[in-house]
């Protein structure tokens, strides 16, 4: 199983990425800056956990998942589609439950 710090940056690349193909199918400039901003706090919330920070790393990241994971499944259910407010959401609280399950480890 992967650890901590890189499920984060793994969870930070998807994230980007679906940031990324939001802006080139509908050329949405709000899904690029979101997209790309989450995806760049959960690299950095890997790079701390791998630089010895892991406590602060482990709560921006739950703090990141949580956000994300109410601010995108309000959205999914707001427009009853899955797609892609759906998935971020999913994605969000899987990272939710990788965090807090590190959290109460330490």
């Amino acid at each position: 199983m992967m650890d901590t710090a890189t499920l984060n940056t793994v969870f930070g690349a998807v994230v980007a990425f679906g940031g990324l193909m939001g802006y080139l199918k509908k050329k949405s400039l709000p899904s690029l800056i979101a997209g790309g901003g989450s995806g760049l706090a959960y690299a950095v919330t890997g790079y701390l956990i791998r630089s010895g920070n892991e406590s602060a790393g482990i709560n921006t990241a739950i703090l990141l998942s949580l956000v994300l994971a109410i601010v995108m499944g309000r959205r999914a259910a707001k427009a009853k589609k899955f797609m892609p407010a759906g998935l971020v959401a999913a994605i969000a609280s899987a990272a939710l439950l990788v965090n807090g399950k590190r959290a109460l480890e330490m």
